[in-house]
């Protein structure tokens, strides 16, 4: 098996300067974008703002690889553990090989170790916000949001690590598949749950004005959309990511979520295009190639961790003579990092596709002109940025720009 050949090492560090160089174009792509001047007014200070984040973005990036590289390849992580190991047997008289002391390196000591060495990193974050959003008293707009984590490769210790590594020392073979159905029973009701609190606790109220209401019901009925009432939320300025339209769905019941501050700056025509728009998107069963897709890579990530943990010759690679299974559970965890935003830019093209598709159902209604103009007020009553580099939006977000969308609904006009 290929699994049991490979040179975890050396691979992983490949891997990192690779994402590392990829991620470095992107930013240089995106730096020269945030040069352009010719935007809205009304945007300028996010410019600035990421402007001034971009040109920090490159040290920041060297900084992050070349710890990754210089902790894997020279067997630093290994050391701390090791070290940690016998300072706990020496003065806390815990057994080097037993598994509690394992776990106590894995859960408290790396972690403490990767705080140190991100130091950096963190003043670097720190000084951008403190240049460009001094007083964030008033309502300062939230800092950009680093990739979108769509497709979820992480691996939770005790819900999925132990599990597995306890099914693995009962001898029970394909243990990987139980695991990844407990995970999958676990996803599907951390799917469904958000959306069920987020309309309890959100603020909302009954939607008043009555010809608006009575435009968009026409509109769910020309789709056999069950729309059980229209309900007006208090958009929260700190937070750029809330979309001005969404649509909650609770089986057979369906309700239409608008932002307060929206809707008092577009016109009605412009609220039902959003609304259209995101009426094709539910159409496009969004959620649930989204929920099949992670559940899929889910499964991959499973089943490649149990075959790397029982691998002896990777914990000989790292100069174990004994299979630590929690020290490999840790690195596993470490050398799959960078695979995290390449998958996550594979989900943002299905996406987008989506997002398209989405626009073309908007126009067929009618709506061109005026999802034009929506679309331009509702992300500038978000502050998002309007004209990212193409590449570079793909890769950190599985929505379109600004720029893009409007193109997108020019194309077949």
């Amino acid at each position: 098996m290929i699994i049991e050949l490979l040179e975890y090492k050396s691979t992983a560090t490949k891997v990192y300067f690779g994402v590392y160089a990829l991620e470095t174009y992107l930013n240089a792509r995106q730096h020269r974008k945030l040069l352009e001047t010719e935007m809205p007014e009304a945007l300028e200070e996010e410019r600035q703002f990421e402007l001034g984040e971009s040109r920090y973005r490159f040290i920041k990036g060297a900084w992050k690889v070349a710890k990754n590289i210089v902790f894997i390849q020279y067997d630093i992580y290994p050391q701390i553990w090791r070290y940690s190991s016998d300072l706990l047997v020496e003065y806390f008289n815990l057994g080097g090989a037993q598994w509690y002391t394992d776990y106590f390196i894995a859960t408290a000591i790396f972690p403490i170790a990767d705080a140190i060495t991100g130091l950096p990193v963190m003043l670097y974050d720190l000084l951008v916000l403190k240049r460009y959003k001094i007083d964030c008293s008033t309502g300062c707009k939230s800092i950009r949001r680093p990739p979108q984590a769509n497709i979820d490769l992480g691996l939770s210790t005790a819900l999925d690590i132990l599990p597995q590594l306890y099914l693995i020392n009962q001898g029970i073979p394909n243990s990987y598949l139980y695991v990844w159905l407990f995970r999958l029973a676990r996803n599907a009701i951390g799917t469904l749950l958000p959306e069920i609190i987020t309309q309890s606790f959100l603020k909302t109220d009954l939607l008043r004005d009555e010809e608006l209401i009575t435009e968009i019901e026409a509109l769910t009925k020309k789709v056999d959309f069950p729309l059980k009432k229209i309900l007006v939320f208090q958009s929260d300025v700190q937070d750029s990511g809330t979309p001005d339209v969404y649509i909650f769905e609770n089986f057979n019941a369906k309700s239409i979520f608008l932002s307060n501050t929206f809707i008092k700056k577009a016109t009605k025509e412009e609220v039902c295009a959003l609304v259209s728009r995101e009426l094709g998107t539910r159409r496009c069963y969004y959620g649930l190639k989204k929920f099949l897709l992670n559940e899929a890579c889910s499964l991959g990530i499973v089943y490649a961790f149990s075959n790397v943990i029982q691998n002896r010759s990777f914990y000989h690679q790292f100069g174990f003579d004994r299979m630590a299974v929690i020290f490999g559970a840790t690195m596993f965890k470490i050398l799959i990092t960078p695979l995290k935003p390449v998958a996550n830019s594979l989900f943002n093209l299905i996406s987008r596709k989506m997002h398209l598709e989405a626009n073309s159902f908007a126009k067929s209604h009618g709506y061109s002109e005026a999802l034009k103009s929506g679309l331009i007020k509702s992300y500038a009553n978000r502050m998002q940025n309007f004209n990212d580099d193409p590449l570079y939006s793909i890769y950190r977000s599985q929505s379109m720009t600004l720029a893009e969308n409007l193109q997108s609904i020019s194309k077949t006009e």
